[in-house]
């Protein structure tokens, strides 16, 4: 079995690929950090983007989107693997609603 159909028997959620913008927001310290991310796929359960800047599991943040939602979504990084340089693939679970 190929990698990938390992990974996608492991999910809860089918994914959809997109590429969109996200906006992150997340707390550093004494202040909030906002930075820009462009979506590689998503679900019901999470996402995964990409941006410049890494980001620790367990880190909790707020997504938001405004193709896909009309309100950010509070999440929780779950992984995050360095892509190139300056190029971090970051994978986030949703909270419930």
């Amino acid at each position: 079995m190929k990698k990938d159909d390992e990974e996608t028997k492991l999910r809860s959620c089918s994914r959809v690929c997109l590429s969109a913008p996200v906006t992150l927001e997340y707390p550093d310290g004494n202040s909030v950090v906002t930075r820009d991310g462009t979506i590689f796929d998503f679900s019901e359960a999470g996402m995964s983007f990409y941006m410049g800047t890494a980001l620790e599991k367990g880190v909790n943040l707020h997504v938001h989107c405004a193709s896909l939602w009309d309100l950010p979504r509070a999440s929780t990084v779950q992984w995050c693997a360095m892509k190139d340089l300056r190029c971090y693939k970051i994978g986030v679970s949703f909270e419930s609603l």
